[in-house]
């Protein structure tokens, strides 16, 4: 009896010390269930990206780091700590062997136009 009592007692405390573990979310998923995408923004954390709302609910979605078209023959790749570092965009091409790459455009995700694969993982902000 005491074990069982412990055991509930244990799964208690554990679920009530992670809510956020299940308000995990995908972009795409919540987009296509009507959710706004805000402009580009930082979180309380200092991380990249944008806040998901709408049904009473909020989520921010962090923003993958990765190269950017900026325009006017430049591109930009965003660190991991969302830090642009410009870059030249015929210089990147050649380096990388290719004439043009998949990224977005740098105005399309300030302006909250992200694509599913620039966005990374989504979590419950409220």
């Amino acid at each position: 009896m005491k074990n069982g009592i412990l055991f509930s007692a244990c799964v208690a405390i554990s679920i009530a010390m992670f809510p956020q573990a299940s308000s995990a979310a995908s972009y795409k998923k919540l987009v296509s269930q009507g959710y706004k995408t805000s402009k580009l923004t930082r979180s309380r954390s200092g991380s990249m990206g944008w806040f998901v709302s709408g049904r009473d609910k909020k989520y921010f979605c962090k923003m993958r780091g990765g190269s950017v078209y900026i325009g006017g023959g430049k591109m930009g790749i965003y660190t991991s700590a969302g830090r642009l570092i410009p870059i030249d965009r015929d210089a990147y091409h050649s380096k990388q062997g290719v004439k043009k790459t998949d990224a977005p455009q740098l105005k399309d995700l300030k302006a909250g136009r992200p694509r599913p694969q620039d966005v990374g993982a989504c979590s419950f902000a409220g």
